[in-house]
């Protein structure tokens, strides 16, 4: 059990007055003459001095000791505490960096894949212009021979006026 400050003054306080009331009481009840007695009584005052010193003594070391063990104690809590909170602060930039690697790695995918698809696009682009450019010449025939082939077929084909005869209505497009 730990001696407190109150608990030590206590303990002083009861010695001091113990001792005064056993000398009191030696005086009263010794058989000694009053000069014998006065020099009992203060050999035993002397005593009680003595071993207050000691016990003072004895206190304050204890005291002293306790002192440096609670601020040893303290000081141990400090630094792990200082430990922990590093350790996590450590922790907490390993994470920051590794979720930086990755979103890196992510951004770096996106635009590498939105530059093919670019690409891809450009190429399909002008692939299409190209069959569109090729088969843009005002013309139903893409090359003689179609031509050819058309004009032979229109050749069988009915007019207007014999369409009409034959009772059929001709077409609006070719008047």
């Amino acid at each position: 059990m730990e001696a407190t400050p109150a608990k030590s003054n206590g303990l002083w306080k009861g010695l001091l007055a113990g001792g005064l009331i056993g000398a009191a009481a030696g005086l009263l009840f010794a058989p000694r003459a009053g000069k014998d007695t006065r020099a009992k009584l203060n050999e035993d005052v002397a005593k009680i001095k003595e071993r207050s010193a000691e016990w003072m003594s004895i206190a304050q070391e204890k005291a002293a000791g306790l002192a440096e063990t609670a601020k040893e104690s303290g000081l141990n809590k400090i630094q792990e505490t200082k430990e922990i909170a590093g350790a996590a602060v450590d922790s907490l930039k390993s994470a920051a960096g590794d979720l930086k690697d990755s979103a890196n790695t992510i951004i770096s995918t996106i635009k590498k894949e939105a530059e093919e698809t670019k690409e891809t696009v450009k190429a399909n682009a002008e692939e299409t212009k190209e069959k569109l450019q090729a088969s843009d010449n005002s013309s139903l025939a893409q090359n003689e021979d179609e031509m050819k082939k058309l004009g032979k077929e229109m050749d069988a084909m009915k007019t207007n006026s014999e369409l009409k005869k034959d009772g059929f209505v001709s077409d609006p497009a070719q008047r």
